[in-house]
């Protein structure tokens, strides 16, 4: 019956760059390798490394930069002006940039140093849905409908940001004056002789590549969630079904084959729910501060590209562009959780329907995804678009 089962990697999207990028590595133990797997192994890592030394290198390089036209505005401080604008939106302005790349650049290093720990929370999850689910869910139309809008999410926010990136180069090329391709150096003020175009093949390598892989790391983690939520939503509903069923007063339910089958019905609960927070537990360990990184870092964004729309007073196509970048990063922030919500919102439903019978089993071991120490709940999801929205407000009243 198990071989009718897929394992835990056939349904959660392992994307290919991940691997040849270092950043998921190959569960067989080293000491079972053969020499190209040893030599496969170590290529990816040289690669996953040489990737995240580049990101540095490049965020390094636009610190400097941005530092120095702030420091020294008349020497060409293109993201800059003075039109009565106050200086934290300034400062605010010019904040996403760096936040996409030193957030494409923690994600990595965290799954980097977290990957060997991947095998063992798919082998958790095998389990838990090997007990949860019969073998004829895994071909049911929503399961197969489920793995495919996994590689599609994956190839919609690779799209989706690449697509933002061509945006905001065009924005660039069309508000700052006599700038094309070819035009001087792009770095100015640092002395070295970049043209725009060459620039771009740089930060499309070591800013967006990064941010891509980590959106694929995301993920991973997000589908993970949502399939333990979905774990604990069916028990929810098995205990609902048979509480329903056992209080009707039916004859059946007294009997001895009765008593039998709930007994066996119980340990089975009860290994779900233990699973589960197995699962939440390797969760956490394999994805806590990636959780941590991407929550924190996509809420920032989200805050400073607001401060795009109180300062445009330009063209309708700079405003929408601005709003689309808002929206399309409190997606990230508050829209990719949501998995994350419902498990904590599916195991709550289990006690509020009386099933207080397990709560002393299971007391200390709550379902609750978090960001290192950050819970995710839907309060603290809301309480990103309210502060951002209170802020849009402020400083239209207040700094423009």
């Amino acid at each position: 019956m198990g071989s009718s089962r897929p394992t835990a990697n056939e349904f959660v999207p392992l994307p290919l760059s991940l691997q040849l990028t270092g950043f998921l590595v190959n569960s067989q133990p080293a000491h079972t390798r053969t020499f190209c797997g040893h030599l496969r192994h170590w290529m990816t890592t040289a690669v996953g490394l040489t990737l995240i030394a580049g990101a540095l290198a490049d965020l390094a390089l636009r610190t400097a930069q941005m530092t120095y036209r702030v420091v020294h505005p008349e020497l060409g401080a293109v993201y800059l002006d003075s039109t009565g604008k106050s200086g934290l939106l300034d400062i605010m302005e010019m904040m996403p940039y760096f936040i996409l790349n030193f957030r494409g650049i923690v994600v990595l290093i965290f799954a980097f140093w977290k990957r060997d720990s991947l095998h063992l929370l798919s082998l958790a999850t095998e389990e838990l849905l090997k007990i949860t689910f019969s073998s004829s869910y895994f071909s049911s139309k929503p399961f197969r409908k489920f793995k495919s809008l996994s590689i599609v999410f994956l190839i919609a926010t690779a799209t989706l940001h690449v697509v933002w990136e061509c945006f905001d180069w065009v924005d660039y090329f069309t508000t700052v004056p006599n700038a094309t391709l070819y035009s001087s150096n792009y770095l100015n003020p640092i002395p070295t002789q970049v043209y725009p175009w060459e620039y771009i093949c740089v930060y499309s390598a070591l800013n967006v590549f990064p941010f891509i892989l980590s959106q694929h790391v995301y993920i991973g983690a997000v589908v993970f969630s949502w399939l333990l939520s979905k774990s604990i939503q069916t028990l929810k509903h098995e205990l609902l079904h048979t509480i329903e069923v056992t209080s009707s007063g039916s004859k059946v339910y007294h009997s001895s084959d009765h008593f039998t089958l709930m007994t066996e019905q119980l340990r089975r609960w009860e290994k779900i729910l233990l699973q589960a927070n197995c699962v939440a537990r390797r969760i956490n360990h394999s994805y806590g501060w990636v959780f941590l990184a991407t929550h924190v870092f996509d809420a920032l964004n989200m805050l400073c590209l607001s401060s795009w729309i109180v300062s445009i007073s330009e063209t309708l196509g700079q405003y929408a562009f601005a709003l689309g970048s808002v929206v399309a990063f409190g997606v990230y922030a508050i829209v990719f959780p949501i998995p994350m919500v419902m498990v904590a919102e599916e195991e709550a439903g289990i006690w509020r329907d009386r099933m207080l019978r397990f709560e002393s089993l299971c007391w200390n071991h709550s379902c609750i995804l978090s960001a290192v120490t950050v819970e995710f709940t839907r309060g603290n999801l809301v309480g990103i678009w309210t502060f951002v929205f209170s802020f849009v407000l402020v400083a239209k009243e207040f700094l423009v």
